[in-house]
């Protein structure tokens, strides 16, 4: 007795469909690679590359570590807070702190929160959204009736200023801005 074996074969996309997905898989790989490719020194094709696959690459956080590990990564960033407790005493902390956050990767996370709040524009759509979620989660933690949110930029001395012995914590380097609320709704609350 013989039996017949039938042997399928995989379906397979029309000819349209290739064309589509290879489209697709050409334009996510253009947007993984111009990130990297925009840091300095970049060239024009390089910039307009990287313009022009910003909404992309944002979206899925495809361009958020690149400028860290660039000749010139600009400042750093770090959120610190100041709280008013129910009994109307103020704490202040800082969103990343690496002496009392463990395990390490607890602290790289909020480190990476904040600098990814200092590279957003303000009109983003989400930016308002985090910085509400982040107030959020600080009065909930530590049970605040009030709190205020600054950004921290930590600019890197040039090389002429490290040489002429600018020490990398000098007060110059920082600067600090209120993000939440927003001054102005802080002085219609007040």
């Amino acid at each position: 007795m013989s039996e017949q074996v039938s042997q399928k074969t995989p379906a397979s996309l029309g000819p349209n469909a290739q064309m589509v997905l290879s489209f697709l898989i050409v334009m996510h790989l253009l947007g993984v690679l111009a990130a990297p490719m925009f840091m300095p020194p970049g060239s024009r094709l390089m910039s307009r590359l990287y313009t022009g696959s910003l909404f992309y690459t944002r979206t899925l956080s495809l361009d958020m570590t690149y400028r860290f590990f660039s000749p010139d990564p600009g400042p750093s960033k770090m959120m610190r807070y100041e709280l008013t407790l129910a009994d109307g005493e103020t704490k202040t902390g800082y969103l990343a702190e690496a002496n009392s956050q463990w395990p390490r990767c607890r602290y790289h996370r909020h480190f990476m929160l904040s600098e990814k709040m200092g590279g957003w524009h303000r009109d983003h759509t989400l930016y308002n959204a985090y910085l509400q979620d982040y107030a959020n989660h600080l009065m909930k933690e530590h049970q605040a009736k009030h709190v205020k949110l600054y950004l921290i930029y930590h600019q890197q001395p040039n090389r002429e200023a490290f040489v002429g012995g600018t020490a990398l914590d000098d007060s110059t380097l920082y600067r600090e801005e209120q993000v939440f609320p927003i001054p102005a709704e802080a002085e219609e609350s007040a």
